[in-house]
């Protein structure tokens, strides 16, 4: 079967048993804003032709940013976050503050410039929306952010800009995510979203971490890695450990003892552990909540006191009395 129409010829496809298909000229679909999963309207006219519409959509959100003003690249994120699809960039300054936005956010490029302006477009899916999805890419990049602090000892200019690289790629998703915290998720999504930050933290804390310089914690460090690893495979996979919170305790008090030799690898390493406990705790929050979103009965969620979010296990004492 053909259908013909005023502008061109597509040919009707066959899926499964019932159905046809035919796709939708581009133009058409770009000026309907049409995206999957949009809502189309069907209806049968009485000479037998078909006529296609779609539910209107909104026009696309856009921002303007002055260039040269103070904080104009926090604007920018701001405006990003917010979910704005174009962001007009204004002043001398136009040029440097997009390249420095590109470099800071993801799926984001220049689409015009202009001596003075230049306009940037979000190109984000629907997909790339999903925090489960942003989440195991922060975990691949705190995985790369480990192995340049395990070559930091023996190679740290190398390791430390390595783990800068790394480090703003972890910025640029979690930037994504708090841009599409906001699209819905329900309550699982709250969790999401605190997992989300203790990774962020993680790998904010691994690249100050290679950058210090590291020498007495080697073994340590490893150890660390191995608790984060614990808290992945909870998150990720459901998977927990017997003795993990006594190891996780154990740890605790032999980074004590790393204090005496250098107290700034004892800060990283015992916030970096305490960011782990916090995912860990999260995990078992999130898998609880996920039970009642799906119906199962006599499930149940830890709730927060009115003062926030309590402290992980085991955390107690790590950072007091810093110097």
């Amino acid at each position: 079967m053909i259908y013909t129409t005023n502008m061109d010829v597509r040919r009707i496809q066959k899926t499964g048993r019932n159905t046809f298909i035919v796709s939708l000229p581009k133009s058409w679909a770009d000026a309907k804003r049409v995206r999957q999963g949009t809502a189309a309207h069907v209806e049968q006219l009485p000479d037998g032709a078909l006529r296609v519409d779609v539910q209107g959509q909104p026009a696309a959100r856009s921002a303007a940013v002055d260039a040269d003003g103070p904080q104009a690249l926090r604007a920018v994120i701001s405006a990003y976050v917010a979910g704005a699809e174009h962001i007009v960039l204004n002043g001398k300054a136009a040029a440097e503050l997009a390249e420095a936005a590109r470099q800071h956010l993801a799926a984001v490029e220049g689409v015009a410039e202009a001596p003075r302006q230049v306009t940037l477009r979000v190109y984000a899916s629907g997909q790339e929306y999903v925090l489960s999805t942003l989440l195991r890419r922060m975990h691949a990049v705190n995985r790369s952010l480990f192995d340049a602090a395990e070559a930091a000892f023996s190679k740290p200019a190398e390791a430390a800009a390595t783990a800068e690289r790394r480090e703003r790629e972890a910025n640029r998703w979690y930037t994504l995510a708090l841009r599409g915290m906001g699209t819905g998720g329900g309550a699982s999504g709250r969790f999401e979203a605190l997992a989300a930050n203790a990774l962020e933290n993680v790998a904010d804390e691994l690249e100050q971490f290679v950058a210090e310089g590291p020498r007495h914690s080697k073994a340590l460090l490893a150890q660390v890695r191995a608790a984060y690893e614990q808290a992945a495979g909870e998150f990720f996979d459901g998977k927990t450990g017997e003795a993990a919170s006594e190891a996780q305790e154990a740890l605790a008090a032999d980074l004590a003892a790393l204090r005496r030799k250098s107290a700034l690898e004892w800060a990283r390493l015992s916030d970096i552990l305490r960011y782990c406990m916090e995912w860990e705790d999260t995990a078992a929050d999130l898998a609880a909540v996920k039970e009642l979103e799906s119906g199962v009965e006599g499930s149940s969620m830890l709730k927060e006191p009115a003062g926030g979010r309590p402290p992980a296990k085991g955390t107690k004492g790590l950072r007091q009395n810093a110097p």
